[in-house]
């Protein structure tokens, strides 16, 4: 996968509102919005996908999704809690952005740009 200069780097995201698309464009220093609780983010961006798919299982009722997302958060290799995050790179692939908490900065964690608002 090609990677292109962090600092020339942003994601362009769209997002419905209203049946209008809304974009943002997110740059390295940006910072975002926790979701004050559980947040998607894993050291490893491979298992990214399949800790947001058994996050949403879980939260369907589906005890396989739950029993998989307690294996990531127990292994602290998906699952993050702060109140906010900055954004230390940004990937070619669409909308996959690299953040660390504030409060723990030597953290890094790869996330879907779509799961993080902006702070204000």
């Amino acid at each position: 996968m090609t990677r292109i200069a962090p600092i020339l780097t942003a994601v362009m995201l769209t997002a419905g509102a209203g049946g209008a698309a809304a974009q943002a464009t997110l740059i390295i220093g940006d910072m975002l919005k926790g979701s004050g609780g559980m947040d998607y983010g894993c050291v490893q961006r491979s298992d990214l996908p399949t800790y947001k798919s058994a996050r949403s299982a879980c939260a369907a009722g589906d005890a396989s999704g739950c029993a998989t997302v307690k294996t990531f958060e127990k292994a602290k290799a998906c699952g993050v809690r702060s109140k906010s995050y900055v954004v230390v790179s940004v990937d070619a692939a669409p909308g996959l952005i690299q953040i660390s908490p504030t409060n723990d900065p030597a953290k890094l964690y790869w996330a879907d740009a779509r799961d993080f608002p902006l702070s204000q």
